[in-house]
C-alpha cells in the first residue's frame, strides 16, 4: 500500500514538474513574439547624456547613425553633435527601426508594424524615391547592382497557432520585388540545423493563444565581403549570404547561387544572437545577447575550427545585459562599437577592452531613456562629402 502511494505521489510530482516546464516554455515563446519597446526601464541616470567619453587618439573617427524608435533618424559626430536628421513619413502607427545610408546620401529606412509602409528610400533632402508596404524588419543589405536584400515575414498556421515565418526579399532600387527566399519553404531543411523549437508542439488546453508568434525571428542578412578564407574555401566566398535566426540561436551561411546552407554555428553557444558579420581575416563577429544566461557578450569565432578567438564581456558579466536588441561593428583599427540597446547606450572598445568612446541616448522621459536598435558608424570622409554637398 505504501509503495502504491509512493508511486502515485511520484507520478503526480513528475507531471507537476513537466507542466511547469511546459508552461515556462510556452511563456518563453510568448515573450519572443512581444513587440519591441521604445524606452528603457525606470531609474536611468539623467546626468548621463550624449557622449561622456571620447579618446581621440584611440577611437575610430566617423559619424554614427541611430534612431529613437519614433520618427527620428540621426547622424551624429564623435563629439555628440547631431549633424543631420531625416524627415521620415509620420502617422505610420509603428516605429522606425533601422536604416542604411548609401554613399549618395539616400537612406533606406524600415518601419516595423507600420500602417501602409514597411520600408522607404529617401534622398538626402528626405524626398521619397520609393516605398513598399511589405512587412520589412531588422536589416537592409545593399548589393553591388544597387538592389537590396531585406527581411520580411508572413504568417501561416502552424501547430494550431498563427506563426510568423521570415523571408528575404530581393528588391530593386525602384522598390520592385525581384525574388524571395522563404524560411517556410525551406523549413524542413532548416530544422536539421537547430534544436527542437517550443512551437513544434501543439498547444495544450490551458495555453492562452496569442495573435501571433515568431518561429525564427531572422534579424540579419549580410553579404560576405572579400576575406582570407574565401580565396580557397567556396563556403566563404564573397557574396554568400550570412543570416541570423535569433529564436533558434543559429547563424548560417547560404551559397549565393544555390541558397544551400554551407556553414552554421550557434546552438549550445549563442543565446538570442544579433548581427553576425564576417571580418577580413575570415572570422565572424556576433553580438550574443545571452537570454537565459543573463549577461551579454560579443564574440569573434573562427568558422573553420568553430572556436572563439576574441570575446568582450564586463566584469562581473551581469553588468552588461541587453535582452532584445544590440549590435557590434568592427573597425579597421581593431576597435569594436557595441550597442547596449536596451539601455540606450553605445560604447567603443579596443581589442584589450578599454572603453575609448561612450554615448547615452539624449532623449529622456522622466528617468527612462530612449533605446535604439543598432548604432552603425559610417566613414568620416563619406559623410563629410555629403555634408559639404548639402551646404
Amino acid at each position: 500500500m505504501n509503495r502504491t502511494i509512493t508511486s502515485a505521489l511520484l507520478i503526480i510530482f513528475c507531471l507537476f514538474i513537466m507542466n511547469c516546464f511546459h508552461q515556462k516554455e510556452n511563456n518563453l515563446e510568448q515573450l519572443k513574439s512581444l513587440p519591441y519597446i521604445s524606452w528603457t526601464k525606470e531609474g536611468e541616470d539623467e546626468s548621463l547624456s550624449g557622449v561622456v567619453t571620447y579618446n581621440r587618439n584611440k577611437a575610430f573617427a566617423g559619424y554614427n547613425l541611430f534612431e529613437d524608435r519614433g520618427t527620428g533618424m540621426y547622424l551624429m559626430d564623435m563629439e555628440g553633435e547631431i549633424v543631420y536628421k531625416w524627415k521620415l513619413p509620420k502617422n505610420t502607427k509603428g516605429l522606425w527601426e533601422y536604416a542604411l545610408l548609401k554613399e549618395n546620401g539616400n537612406l533606406i529606412a524600415e518601419c516595423v508594424d507600420c500602417k501602409n509602409i514597411g520600408a522607404v528610400e529617401v534622398t538626402w533632402n528626405s524626398g521619397i524615391v520609393w516605398k513598399s508596404d511589405l512587412n520589412f524588419h531588422h536589416d537592409v543589405e545593399l548589393l553591388p547592382d544597387d538592389s537590396y536584400l531585406i527581411p520580411d515575414r508572413i504568417m501561416t498556421k502552424y501547430k494550431k497557432r498563427n506563426v510568423n515565418f521570415d523571408r528575404i526579399v530581393h528588391i530593386s532600387n525602384k522598390g520592385k520585388v525581384l525574388d524571395i527566399w522563404s524560411t517556410w519553404e525551406q523549413f524542413a531543411t532548416l530544422k536539421k540545423y537547430h534544436e527542437p523549437h517550443g512551437l513544434d508542439n501543439e498547444p495544450d488546453i490551458s495555453e492562452e493563444l496569442l495573435d501571433k508568434y515568431d518561429y525564427y525571428h531572422l534579424n540579419t542578412i549580410k553579404l560576405l565581403p572579400p576575406n582570407n578564407l574565401g580565396y580557397s574555401d567556396h563556403r566563404f566566398q564573397p557574396g554568400n549570404w550570412l543570416i541570423c535566426l535569433r529564436n533558434v540561436n543559429l547563424i548560417c551561411i547560404l551559397d549565393k547561387d544555390t541558397k544551400d546552407i554551407v556553414w552554421y554555428w550557434g546552438p549550445g553557444e549563442l543565446k538570442w544572437p544579433h548581427l553576425p558579420t564576417m571580418l577580413e581575416n575570415g572570422d565572424i563577429l556576433v553580438f550574443d545577447n545571452g537570454v537565459g544566461r543573463d549577461y551579454t557578450r560579443v564574440v569573434q569565432v573562427n568558422p573553420l575550427l568553430k572556436t572563439i578567438t576574441w570575446e568582450y564581456k564586463t566584469d562581473p558579466p551581469e553588468q552588461f545585459y541587453t535582452y532584445l536588441c544590440g549590435s557590434a561593428q568592427r573597425f579597421p583599427n581593431g576597435n569594436t562599437l557595441i550597442a547596449d540597446s536596451d539601455s540606450g547606450h553605445a560604447f567603443e572598445v579596443t581589442e584589450q577592452g578599454e572603453i575609448v568612446w561612450d554615448f547615452y541616448h539624449f532623449k529622456m522621459g522622466g528617468d527612462r531613456r530612449k533605446i535604439f536598435y543598432r548604432m552603425i558608424r559610417y566613414p568620416k570622409k563619406m559623410v563629410d562629402t555629403l555634408l559639404k554637398q548639402s551646404g
